[in-house]
């Protein structure tokens, strides 16, 4: 836990110094898979990428401008649902590029797209996440988000196909989980 703050914390820092973007470019991080990312099978295992995912997602967060903001309305996100399709191995050793960029978003929640490239540009992974930011109070719209980092709101993008299928799906899986919640 301590390692993962500090890691977050660094991104944030070295991304907050860097140009500020608007909210629908991307952001690319570069990584090398070190043992430690690496299972048995000499490859980055399946649940590191999730939290490589998170550092996209901190750098994208700082580079638009909401760290400020993080710090000053206690805000932090939260993850709704991700979805990983596995294409191709990124093994020990090899450099990658993971880009973050937004997909779009609804009333609640945030729907990031986030691609793993291998270093002779093949996509090894892609991951859709729908996050939402919060503060004590609740969960704040995209656009009030958005409205705190003191760029233009930008319009909102109609959601890919790809997305508006997997969101239908997390919606539907939401309802089967609150029916089947004794609490």
């Amino acid at each position: 836990m301590l390692l993962y703050t500090a890691r977050v914390a660094a991104i944030a820092l070295r991304q907050r110094r860097m140009p500020r973007i608007a909210p629908l470019d991307s952001v690319a991080l570069s990584f090398r898979a070190w043992p430690w990312h690496c299972d048995n099978n000499r490859h980055i295992n399946n649940a590191r990428y999730l939290l490589l995912m998170d550092y996209g997602r901190t750098a994208w967060v700082s580079r638009i401008g909401l760290v400020d903001a993080i710090v000053r309305e206690r805000l932090h996100f939260v993850v709704g649902g991700s979805h990983l399709l596995f294409r191709r191995p990124v093994d020990l050793l090899e450099p990658f590029t993971l880009r973050t960029r937004l997909a779009g978003w609804d009333d609640r929640w945030f729907f990031v797209e986030q691609t793993f490239f291998r270093a002779d540009g093949r996509v090894a992974v892609r991951g859709l996440v729908r996050g939402m930011g919060r503060n004590p109070s609740g969960h704040l719209a995209p656009e009030a988000l958005f409205a705190l980092t003191g760029q233009p709101v930008p319009p909102r993008p109609e959601l890919p196909e790809e997305f508006a299928r997997w969101v239908s799906t997390c919606d539907a899986s939401i309802e089967v989980l609150r029916a089947d919640d004794p609490g």
